[in-house]
């Protein structure tokens, strides 16, 4: 093999299909995706504490993690809509034949068309999406044609058999969402005043809903409002000195961190440090982006306990230098508060440094390339021994 040729890839079997131990501690110990996105059928047999996900542009690395939300939030309104805003497909101008405002059923046909894997007519979606690991049960997405009709009530948003406060839904076009057969939520396809399409949602069967598990961190990272809510939850606690200690990685100088404004302010509340030689504290954002982002990966971590983090491009605003020591405060907090990563990158300096702390790790830890040179897309992980030679030789699998 020629280890400077980046269409060979390196020479790593995939495992075969198997069933996870039920003891198993991880939030998500496999993973099979089906009929969502660019996935007709996505099988990752193991999962480790810590992922990194890797592969060529438009691969699918985005998808996934778009997956993972859905699975660990119960296709939750605020992971749809994420989903649809990421990629500008919620209010789309000028796209497919919708041009200005467009009209509310062309919207709708185009937002429930491109989740489903092939982009299928909305007359022709037949099968569900499915996500979920092999031995538990996964979430189903349907598109239904005309929608549940049930009752909803207003007052609180449940399915409801009360006499009293109660209409009946008229059929709509709906994306039911379901536990294995329990149906769980329904988003009623609708429009508004302007011609674009809203989500209604109504939880059929909240007591079964999943709690929020899941933490997303975009490219751009976390918004102000969002990393003050988490370090209001660290704040004064022994977890506070951890995410010290992590942004002292890139600004050794840094004494002190404190929020400042109120979220009515214009930019709302924000990180202020208290610096060494510096009278005043400094907003944060003038340190720099790298501390930024660690900042963003530390109170993610450290207030999170038992959820997953879902990454995207984990290196942005880091110096290749740093990255070793950023994945070793990953790791350890990971392993010590329970949480599961999921992070993607197209940076090798990223790769190599993941290596470096995997090998470190008490736990296992997965380098996952997404791979659609084939007729069919596949997922390898490569852990251990064999991510310590591929990093050693550089072998390319990005």
């Amino acid at each position: 093999m020629d280890a400077n040729d980046p269409g060979t890839p390196p020479p790593i079997p995939q495992d075969p299909p198997e069933s996870p131990q039920e003891s198993s501690p991880l939030l998500l110990p496999s993973l099979r995706i089906e009929n969502f996105r660019g996935f007709k059928e996505l099988t990752i047999p193991k999962l480790g504490r810590v992922n990194l996900i890797v592969g060529k542009n438009g691969v699918g690395k985005s998808s996934l993690l778009e997956a993972l939300h859905l699975y660990f939030t119960d296709g939750a309104p605020e992971a749809i809509q994420d989903i649809f805003d990421r990629r500008d497909e919620y209010r789309p101008r000028a796209i497919n034949g919708l041009s200005g405002t467009g009209t509310a059923p062309a919207r709708i046909k185009y937002l429930v068309e491109n989740i489903f894997h092939g982009r299928p007519k909305i007359s022709n979606i037949d099968h569900p999406i499915s996500i979920g690991p092999y031995s538990r049960e996964s979430l189903h997405i349907r598109f239904s044609k005309e929608g549940l009709l049930g009752e909803y009530e207003m007052s609180t948003g449940k399915m409801t058999n009360r006499e009293s406060e109660r209409f009946t839904i008229n059929a709509q076009p709906s994306l039911v969402i379901s536990r294995d057969i329990r149906e769980i939520r329904e988003f009623i396809l609708t429009d508004d005043n302007k011609g674009f399409p809203v989500l209604t949602i109504i939880n059929i069967d909240e007591d079964t809903l999943t709690k929020d598990s899941c933490t997303n961190i975009p490219q751009s990272g976390l918004s102000n409002s969002q990393a003050a809510a988490m370090w209001d939850r660290v704040s004064l606690t022994d977890l506070e000195d951890e995410v010290i200690s992590a942004i002292k990685i890139l600004t050794k100088e840094i004494q002190r961190l404190g929020v400042i404004g109120d979220a009515a302010d214009i930019g709302g509340r924000r990180f202020v440090a208290r610096v060494d030689g510096m009278s005043m504290p400094l907003p944060l954002k003038e340190l720099g982006d790298g501390t930024v982002r660690t900042l963003g990966l530390a109170l993610a971590l450290a207030c999170q306990p038992d959820r997953a983090i879902l990454i995207d491009e984990l290196e942005n605003g880091l110096h290749w230098s740093v990255q070793s020591k950023v994945w070793e405060i990953v790791f350890t907090l990971a392993e010590r508060l329970n949480v599961q990563v999921f992070a993607t990158t197209h940076s090798y300096d990223c790769i190599e440094a993941f290596q470096q702390a995997a090998s470190r790790s008490r736990e296992p830890a997965y380098l996952i390339r997404l791979d659609n040179r084939g007729p069919e897309l596949k997922a390898v992980s490569i852990t251990g021994d064999e991510l310590a030679y591929i990093t050693r030789e550089k072998i390319e699998v990005r």
